[in-house]
Formats: C-alpha cells, structure tokens, sequence
C-alpha cells in the first residue's frame, strides 16, 4: 500500500537487526517512489550485501523520476547520506548529468566536488563546458577532480584545458592535468610545453611524459638544458624511455651543451643500446667526451664495455680514471677479472684506481684480492692488503691475517 504510514513503516523496517526483514523492506521500498530515497540511500550502507545491491538497484529506478530529490540528498550534513548520493547518481546514468552540471554551482564545495565525481561516470560532452570551469574553481579539491574528470571523457577539445591546468598552483592538480594528457595520448601537447619558460610547468610536462616513455625527442633533450633541475630530472626519466631513438640527439648534446652531464645520465640509463656511440666517444681527444663516455658505460654489462673502462683506467687524466673506476665497480662482479688485470700493470695510477672500484665491489672481490696480496710483487701485495684493509669485513682481515698481513704497514 502506497501511503505515507507504509512508507515509515518499511523505513523503520530498514534498519530491522534481522537481515532478511531489512533485505525484504528495501525491496518494497523500491515500488514507493520520493519517499523511499532516504531511508534507500542509508541502506546503501547496510552490512548485508544484497541490501546494498538492491537498495542502489531500487534507487536507479526511482532516481530518474526524482533527480531533484536525489541532488538534495548531496547536501545532507551526514557524510554517509552525500556519499550515498554520490553514488546513487552515478548508477542513474546521464539522466542526472543536467543536475550535476546545475550542482558545479553550489555554495558548498563538497557538494560541487561529489557533482564533479559523479559526472565521470554519467556524463557525456555536454558536461565539458561546466566541468572547465570548475577547473578554476577556488577549492583545489574540486580543480583535482574536474581535471581527472575531463581526462576520461572529454576528447581533443579538453586538450587546451588540461595544458592550461598544468600550470595550476596546486602541484596534484597540475600533475594529474600531465597524466590526463597522457592518457589521451596528447603527448605533442605535452612536447610543446617543454618550451615554456616556467620551470614548474616543464617538470610536470617532463613528468608526464617519462610515464609514456616516448615523446617528441628533440624537446626532451631541450629540456635537459633547462636551467630548472627538477626539469632536467624529469626530461632524464621521459627520455631513459625513449630507448636507443634518443641516443643521437644526446651524443649531440654531451659534445655541445651546458648539462652533458645530464644526458650522460641518460646514455647511462639507456644501457647497451648506447654503446656503440660510447665507444666512439672514448676514442675522442676531448676530456669532456672521455668523461660521458666513462660514466655512461657504467650502463652497459657488455665485454666491449667493460675492455674500453679497463682501458680509461690508464688515462691521464685522474678524474676520468676515477669515474672509469666507479662505473666498473658499479657493474660489479663481470668487471673482476679486468680489474685483477689492472691491478698488476706497473702502472700505479691505473691499480689505484682499480683499487677504488674493487672496494665499491666488495666481498666477492676478496678472493681475488687475497690472491693478489700473496704477490711476490711488493707493489702488487701493497695494493691488495690496502683495498682488502679498507672492505674491512670479518672475511678480509681473516684472510690477511693468515697470510701474516693484518698489521703490515703502508708504505
């Protein structure tokens, strides 16, 4: 019986302890209309699954008959009532789309950010104009949403919104505007904001893009020259993603720009797809090229890497030495041997700087080491007891002390 007794009765019945009598009470609920989308809406909260199920079930019939009803229920001072609202708006469909867009208007923010929420699900194009401007709202709660909203159902025309909303104050609301935009695969956009003199708004283009990891290279690699290092950081992510593609413009860069040292971060990220330029880039007369070379190697596990390392520890140069050094003791156990090698050459600058990358390396370079320390090579033995003394672990200074030179000193 559809009377205003009935309809308090089975809301009262809603909130019956016995599962079944609450269950059964939603389900007549349904057939009442206005007057069953509150006590509906808190049954969307019942422990009983089936009760929710058919509570919101219930709701998406009566909703559409009464959207004014349902929008008012988004203003309710209980949190539990709105986010029932929320949800039951957005199981309604685009019929409540008009609503929500009228909603981006209210006084409350917590109202227009459920408003915005709910449209990611029931609305459609005609919701993009509303939903732009709440990308300017006052409260970054609801510019958060309408960016992350307009990321999923707007198409070319939201590209302009987005990369304005990038530079929004609000880092949360820039960073989703990036990956919005990478989501509509709007990576050109992105490409063109590399060149924007704010640094902030670089960063957050560069950010977007290393989570494509493809893009318009050259602007990438532009961006390494940005005189912002959160930018560099980013555009070295983007383009570690670009594989071998970026190899070129960056051998271009370590000869010519002011941040080599960044797009060698990058070469060394790229790994064996950069080797072949590394190669060449070792044989150069320029220290500066050596230099990239020795550092961006340190990327690759293969021999032709490691041979022309081995070989930069012989340079005369002491700071590439140092950096072929701790790019070998970066790779770890392949570099051993070579290293073993290095470290008997008669030249001392060369087993000192093996001695560097031995210790980087650690225990498994012990062995090797107390080997080399039982030389008849006085030198030789000098050079290991140190590097061993310096690893300084219980298997070191053991193995020393069985050869009797635990306490040997330096010379």
């Amino acid at each position: 019986v559809d009377t205003p007794a009935a309809a308090k009765a089975l809301t009262e019945a809603a909130k019956d302890a016995d599962i079944d009598v609450r269950w059964r009470a939603v389900g007549a609920l349904g057939t009442f209309g206005e007057a069953a989308i509150r006590p509906l809406l808190l049954s969307l909260h019942d422990s009983e699954r089936r009760v929710r199920v058919d509570a919101l079930a219930a709701l998406q019939v009566i909703g559409p008959a009464h959207p004014d009803a349902l929008l008012a229920a988004l203003r309710e001072p209980d949190a539990r009532m709105r986010v029932a609202a929320a949800e039951a708006i957005a199981a309604v469909g685009p019929a409540m789309a008009p609503g929500l867009v009228a909603a981006l208007t209210d006084e409350d923010v917590d109202v227009r950010w459920r408003a915005v929420q709910a449209l990611r699900t029931c609305g459609d194009h005609h919701a993009v104009p509303a939903l732009t401007r709440a990308t300017t709202d006052e409260h970054a709660l609801v510019r958060l949403a309408a960016v992350e909203t307009l990321g999923i159902i707007t198409s070319g025309d939201g590209v302009s919104v987005l990369t304005t909303a990038l530079s929004d104050q609000d880092g949360d609301v820039a960073e989703a505007a990036g990956l919005a935009l990478v989501a509509r695969f709007e990576t050109n956009a992105l490409s063109g904001i590399l060149r924007d003199r704010r640094g902030p708004v670089q960063a957050r283009a560069a950010r977007a893009l290393a989570v494509v990891g493809s893009a318009d290279i050259r602007s990438l690699v532009m961006a390494l020259n940005s005189s912002h290092l959160s930018v560099r950081s980013r555009a070295v992510e983007a383009l570690a993603g670009c594989g071998g593609a970026a190899v070129p413009e960056l051998v271009a860069l370590v000869s010519s720009g002011p941040h080599w040292d960044s797009a060698t971060k990058v070469l060394r990220a790229i790994g064996e797809p950069a080797v072949p330029e590394m190669v060449k880039l070792a044989d150069q007369a320029s220290r500066l090229k050596r230099s990239a070379a020795a550092w961006a190697l340190a990327g690759s596990r293969s021999d032709e890497a490691r041979s022309v390392l081995a070989r930069f520890l012989h340079d005369g140069d002491g700071g590439i030495r140092m950096s072929a050094a701790q790019s070998l003791g970066s790779i770890g156990r392949p570099a051993l041997r070579a290293l073993f090698r290095t470290m008997q050459h008669p030249d001392r600058l060369a087993r000192e700087a093996s001695g560097v990358a031995l210790r980087a390396i650690g225990e498994h370079a012990i062995p090797g080491l107390l080997r080399l320390a039982s030389s008849d090579d006085a030198e030789i033995c000098q050079c290991a007891v140190e590097v061993l003394t310096e690893i300084g672990t219980a298997q070191a200074l053991f193995g020393l002390s069985e050869l009797g030179l635990l306490d040997q000193p330096r010379k």
